[in-house]
């Protein structure tokens, strides 16, 4: 006999009305039974009125040990088995299904309270055919392994992963719930979200402490409800600080010192520029680099919060300084020296070990003989000083000779408050230097006495003279000068 109950696949029309009937599905061409006894039927659920079919495709004809039948019917008998209160009924209404035609077994109840279980389904029916196409044949067979579940309302149960964590963190919940729930209904104590309809929600706590949690599951027959005290700890974040004591802004040769916050327990990481940094593990860190630089702090529970970032400069000054021309000339030349350049910056010429008052700008003229230098300062913080740039004035014309000299400059001419005498010597003397008003009168003695090679700056006082011309005599060794300075109050 050819095979009957081929493979099936599942037409069902389950929750329909007990006097509900099933109309025969046309579309199926193949002979057999759906839905197979694998895909299987349904659920049910208590309280909850059920209904579903079972589809038939009949063979028109199959071959037995005496020869060819030709088939004129399936006959179902009986489908025994069932849930209390369950009936069928056939669509042909006679349960006669013809050779070649499709026809359906329509199942339905209502469930009552306190069934659940599995039932399994045994179908009984007549193959009638004629055999040779003329002898009436008959052969009963059974088709069994259907079955029908009826589930209770759903136990409710869940998991998360992790139970334990740190405030910020997330917690992934899975549904473990029994008898088919359908509908889900979650409360987070002090969670984000508080509330979900997810099967498999995911949860984020920004509080600590110790959570509830709620679920509520349904199905057709009806909801029960699980809570779980203190079931999620959220353990607190540790305060996480930096100080910085100094600058934020180092020079050459400086460091920056950043501090952590104290407490119990706690462990300590810095990094720069986001990058861990090897070995810097204790709650203080010092630098002498550029960077962007942060410490994430944990607690005895694993917690760890970042710190502020903290940016630290290391301001690099460049002082070089050229001349623009010969750094030997007679009396009356000069030359110009110049410092390199750069925004933020701020500039101080000294002449030997003293700063030229009023010689602020990045170029300086020399007129008189000395070492030079140029002191840079950026940002008003940090300071470098130039190279040395040694200027001599080693003669003066008179009468058309070449004569070596010592020179002095002095400045600022007109003076207020005080005006300063510069000048280089090549070798130790004596020097003398007095200041007379236009009658000729010695109103200031201001040095006298022998100096050693090398450059110098003398204080004139001019506070207390009157406004007016005066003369600066200065005795050289054999050379004598005389300036004239004009003091302005």
């Amino acid at each position: 006999m050819k095979k009957l109950f081929l493979a099936f696949s599942i037409i069902m029309a389950a929750y329909q009305s007990a006097n509900a009937q099933c109309t025969p599905d046309g579309s199926i061409t193949e002979p057999g039974i759906y839905p197979d006894t694998l895909t299987n039927l349904p659920p049910a659920f208590e309280t909850a009125s059920y209904g579903t079919s079972i589809q038939i495709r009949v063979l028109t004809d199959t071959t037995v040990s005496q020869g060819n039948v030709t088939v004129t019917n399936i006959t179902i008998n009986s489908v025994i088995g069932m849930p209390a209160g369950f009936s069928y009924v056939c669509n042909p209404v006679n349960c006669a299904f013809p050779g070649g035609g499709n026809g359906c077994i329509y199942l339905s109840g209502n469930p009552s309270a306190g069934s659940a279980g599995t039932y399994n389904v045994t179908v009984n029916a007549t193959l009638n055919g004629l055999l040779f196409g003329f002898i009436p044949v008959s052969q009963a067979f059974t088709k069994t392994g259907y079955k029908i579940v009826i589930h209770a309302k759903p136990t409710p149960n869940f998991s998360a992963l992790p139970t334990t964590i740190c405030k910020g963190d997330s917690v992934q919940f899975t549904d473990a719930s029994s008898d088919l729930p359908n509908s889900w209904n979650w409360t987070f104590t002090g969670g984000s979200p508080a509330t979900s309809t997810l099967q498999n929600p995911k949860v984020k706590y920004n509080a600590g402490g110790l959570k509830n949690v709620t679920l509520t599951v349904g199905n057709p027959a009806g909801s029960n409800t699980l809570t779980k005290t203190g079931y999620i700890t959220v353990n607190a974040l540790p305060n996480a600080t930096l100080t910085l004591t100094g600058n934020d802004t180092l020079c050459k040769n400086d460091t920056a010192l950043m501090t952590a916050n104290s407490g119990a327990s706690l462990g300590y990481q810095w990094f720069k520029n986001s990058v861990v940094i090897a070995g810097a593990t204790a709650k203080t860190y010092k630098t002498p680099a550029t960077g962007m630089y942060k410490v994430i702090v944990t607690n005895a529970n694993g917690c760890f919060k970042n710190s502020p970032v903290q940016k630290i400069t290391m301001l690099n000054v460049t002082a070089t300084i050229s001349a623009g021309g010969p750094t030997t000339f007679c009396a009356g030349g000069s030359v110009t020296l110049s410092s390199t350049t750069g925004a933020g910056q701020t500039y101080q010429w000294f002449k030997g070990l003293n700063a030229l008052a009023g010689q602020t700008n990045p170029n300086y003229v020399a007129h008189t003989q000395g070492s030079y230098k140029c002191a840079v300062t950026k940002n008003g913080l940090c300071s470098k000083t130039s190279n040395v740039i040694k200027v001599t004035v080693n003669c003066k014309i008179s009468d058309g000779n070449v004569v070596v000299m010592n020179d002095f400059s002095l400045h600022p001419n007109p003076s207020n408050e005080n005006a300063y005498l510069e000048f280089s010597l090549d070798e130790q003397k004596q020097v003398t230097v007095t200041i007379y008003d236009l009658t000729g009168r010695s109103v200031s003695e201001i040095a006298g006495q022998y100096y050693d090679a090398g450059d110098y700056q003398l204080t004139l006082n001019t506070s207390e003279l009157n406004n007016g011309i005066y003369f600066v005599k200065i005795n050289s060794g054999n050379e004598k000068q005389t300036l004239k300075l004009n003091v302005q109050h």
